[in-house]
């Protein structure tokens, strides 16, 4: 009896451990800015992607810049002084580097 109430644990727990390993992809996702907020202005190229915000709160940017040989990263900006517009421009990390297109989001502290 012992044995089937141990294994019956066991297998609650590993059935919990699942549920709360697949809900916590969504969790973090509620944090992020997954589009443009529609006090934003945004503009972009196959070079850069930016955005200015009617709102005195911080924001950033982010966005995904790709590779012709296949490599891609996130970069992140924001520069205020720049009338307002945050931005990032993909070229800063060499010949061959593309922004993707869709990609970028605006990060409202």
């Amino acid at each position: 009896m012992r044995i089937r109430q141990t294994v019956s644990v066991l297998a609650l727990g590993a059935v919990l451990a699942v549920g709360g390993a697949v809900a916590a992809p969504a969790q973090a996702q509620t944090g992020l800015s997954g589009s443009i907020p529609s006090y934003c202005v945004q503009g972009s190229d196959s070079n850069y992607f930016g955005v200015h915000c009617a709102t005195q709160k911080i924001y950033k940017v982010k966005a995904y810049c790709d590779s012709s040989d296949g490599r891609h990263t996130v970069l992140s900006g924001n520069d205020a002084s720049n009338n307002g517009w945050s931005k990032i421009h993909c070229n800063t990390l060499g010949a061959g580097w593309r922004y993707r297109a869709g990609s970028g989001t605006v990060v409202v502290r």
